[in-house]
Formats: structure tokens, sequence, C-alpha cells
């Protein structure tokens, strides 16, 4: 399952498409001037967020719309790769709890990320990479 950028919007309307993209490109540091500059640099030219107050209230809103959508299931993620296990079930019934698994696992990849975010939030770039590396090795469900 993808999360795709049309999620994204349905989830969050207050965050504008150009918000969006703005985050998510690498952007010129003041120490580089000039655009050629920028295209021979090897390494990485990442600005911090434009506003860490809006990325903290982002993050934490995403955070709690997953949850009220996970709430909505009569079970959990776990309880749904339990019934898989069992072999009670015909291919309809089946491919529905299939379905169903996988949107709470959308759902569940979207709260890991947002704690992922919010740590990496109050860490300087050196920091928030090493810690990055260490947590995204494996998701935790």
């Amino acid at each position: 399952f993808f999360f795709k950028q049309k999620t994204a919007y349905e989830i969050l309307s207050g965050l504008v498409g150009s918000e969006m993209c703005i985050r998510d490109r690498k952007y010129i540091t003041p120490e580089v001037t000039n655009l050629e500059e920028c295209k021979s640099s090897k390494r990485e030219i990442i600005m911090p967020p434009i506003s860490c107050v809006n990325e903290r209230n982002m993050l934490l809103k995403l955070k709690e719309i997953a949850y009220k959508c996970l709430k909505k299931y009569p079970n959990t993620y776990e309880e749904d790769l339990k019934l898989l296990k069992e072999n009670k079930y015909s291919n309809n019934e089946r491919n529905i709890i299939v379905y169903r698994s996988g949107e709470k696992r959308v759902y569940l990849s979207m709260i890991e990320m947002a704690d992922l975010g919010l740590e990496l939030l109050g860490k300087d770039y050196e920091n928030a990479l090493k810690y990055y590396k260490e947590k995204s090795q494996t998701p935790s469900y």
C-alpha cells in the first residue's frame, strides 16, 4: 500500500500543495549563493522546516486523525493478522480482511512517521540523521 499525495490532501486539507512541495524539496542554504554552485555540490543541501511549530502541529494532527480512523474498526491490526492465519474464511472474506488490515497498516505507518518526525524536529541535522538511520531500519508493526 502507498501513501499517496492525494491522501495527504484529504487527511489535512489545511496543508496546501505548495507547502507540501516546499517541505519535501532540497534548498539552497546561505553558504551556497548561486544555482550553479548548488548543482555542482556533491552534498545534500537541506533547509529546516519553514516553521517547526506548524510542522509539529501538522504531525500531531496527522496522528490524531490516524488514531480516530483506527478506532472505527471493530478489531486491531494484530487481530486481523491472527484471523488471516486461520483457514476458515472464503476467498471473499479473506480479501476483505486483507484489505482492512492494509488500511490499518497505512494508519499505523502514519502514526509511526509522525512520531519519528516529532523526534527529529528537536534535533540538529547530524543528530537527526543518526537518529533517523537508527529508527528507520524496520517498521515497528
